[in-house]
């Protein structure tokens, strides 16, 4: 049986997986027109020249949801971390105290 705590580890797992994915999706699509998909998409007004500032601007934040997304992943995968150290706390502590 599971217990309420697992469930709701269970939750905020799926819960901050689905934001970091909204947060992309919504990332791109508000980029998209003057950034991401630049040359493919009419923006409403004339896009100003990109300087390379803008660029690496672009791409440091782009890497930041990427990196946000792949934590979210991450911490989503491995939901017995936390069981697994602590076990490996407890059989350390038994040796020390041998």
């Amino acid at each position: 049986m599971v217990s309420a705590v697992e469930d709701r580890h269970v939750l905020d797992r799926k819960f901050f997986g689905r934001m970091a994915i909204a947060i992309a999706v919504l990332v791109f699509i508000g980029f998209a027109p003057s950034f991401y998909l630049r040359g493919l998409i009419p923006f409403p007004r004339p896009n100003p020249t990109m300087t390379p500032l803008v660029w690496a601007h672009g791409l440091v934040f782009t890497g930041w949801v990427a990196l946000f997304y792949a934590q979210a992943r991450l911490v989503a995968s491995s939901s017995d971390w936390g069981a697994e150290r602590e076990s490996v706390r407890a059989d350390r502590s038994s040796v020390r105290n041998r």
